[in-house]
């Protein structure tokens, strides 16, 4: 899917127009120990120096989420262009 279309469909796809089952499915996603110790840290209110260890493990966690949500979603409007498709 070339990057304009993709960015076009999940423009069109707000989190209100997900199905409670779609909210809840589960994507893959790989974070190292420092990774998930940053975004621990984060979510607790803790704030990093920049150019740090943990500020870059944080950032490259974030990245991370980002494309994986990315990819998630385009595979739910995907899959729901294909049921509409076929039905």
């Amino acid at each position: 899917m070339n990057s304009q279309l993709r960015k076009w469909i999940l423009g069109m796809t707000l989190f209100s127009e997900y199905t409670q089952e779609e909210l809840e499915s589960e994507s893959e996603v790989t974070l190292t120990l420092a990774e998930l110790r940053a975004l621990q840290l984060s979510s607790s209110g803790d704030v990093f120096a920049p150019a740090s260890q943990l500020s870059t493990n944080l950032e490259s966690a974030a990245s991370k989420l980002d494309m994986a949500l990315d990819r998630h979603r385009a595979n739910l409007v995907a899959e729901r262009t294909s049921i509409s498709k076929r039905g």
